[in-house]
């Protein structure tokens, strides 16, 4: 059966491929070589490269866009399900995106490392999060004493009170959040996708370390690889290292870093084989790879700090 399922699409798609009229690409735009093979092993890798390119020329490729999917799509029935279940733990409609999904893992794992630092928080557990409270009702439900949200606005900041009493929404550009937030005045930041969209990252993480509490945290996270998004305030992609070196030249203490995934991962991600089709494994384990998706960091501002 297993053998079966396998040969049935490869069977299918190279009948499809064969069918289809002949690359509109000019030669020299799909290579001046006829690449030749001689073992099963080459002749499987180069039967493999000619697929891909044909599949691009043809429009077979990409499957799907990474983040979104069309009526069309096979799995579209199975997206919305998926999104008829989300209890919260990834914006509706994301449910099948690499990032999300490591994501709510990194949010999981951080809350359950904050709650049991709890005791070390001063004044009241205010958490402050980019665009929504969504993570912040999830994942510190009970942790939250004040649910504040930032709100990207480039003219004159202003602030507003906000669900639940107490709470405020902030209308700044986090480079000018002196401004408008008080210094030491948040608990807990969930601070992702936030970094690689701010022109001055160096100049935000100061901000964002002004206004973490002492001992409080920040849960953070950035692309290394991303389609250009928010356009035309898209500017930044961060590597393992080159996160960890803002976040501690901005006074941060490193208590975790996650970037998992491989090319394997990756070039799969490119052409639409989404979330489903991976194991928990490949989508979450740490593998110290030099393709990671993405990049995830737990900080604190020192309790002396």
């Amino acid at each position: 059966m297993g053998e079966g399922f396998l040969e049935a699409p490869l069977l299918g798609s190279s009948l499809l491929l064969r069918s289809l009229p002949p690359s509109t690409i000019p030669p020299c735009a799909r290579g001046q070589r006829r690449l030749r093979c001689y073992t099963p092993w080459d002749c499987a890798q180069e039967a493999y490269a000619r697929w891909h390119l044909r599949g691009w020329d043809t429009g077979l490729l990409p499957i799907r866009h990474p983040w979104f999917s069309e009526e069309s799509d096979p799995h579209f029935a199975m997206g919305m399900k998926m999104r008829e279940d989300n209890d919260g733990w990834s914006p509706k409609g994301h449910e099948r995106t690499f990032e999300r999904v490591q994501l709510a893992d990194w949010l999981q794992q951080t809350s359950e490392f904050i709650r049991g630092a709890e005791s070390e928080l001063p004044g009241p557990r205010r958490c402050l999060e980019w665009d929504a409270s969504t993570y912040s009702r999830r994942y510190f439900k009970g942790f939250c004493d004040f649910l504040d949200m930032v709100m990207f606005e480039d003219k004159e900041p202003r602030s507003e009170p906000r669900d639940p009493e107490g709470s405020l929404e902030y209308r700044v550009d986090l480079h000018e959040a002196d401004r408008i937030i008080a210094p030491g005045s948040i608990a807990v930041s969930i601070c992702v996708q936030v970094f690689e969209h701010l022109q001055h990252p160096a100049a935000a993480m100061e901000q964002l370390f002004r206004l973490t509490a002492p001992g409080g945290w920040v849960v953070w996270s950035a692309p290394l690889f991303s389609m250009v998004h928010g356009d035309p305030h898209d500017y930044w992609r961060f590597t393992p290292n080159g996160a960890m070196l803002l976040a501690r030249e901005g006074g941060f203490q490193i208590f975790g870093v996650n970037a998992p995934g491989s090319l394997r991962e990756l070039s799969g991600y490119f052409v639409g084989i989404n979330a489903p089709y991976w194991s928990q494994e490949a989508l979450l384990q740490h593998t110290d790879s030099k393709w990671p998706l993405q990049v995830y960091m737990l900080l604190r501002r020192p309790p002396s700090a």
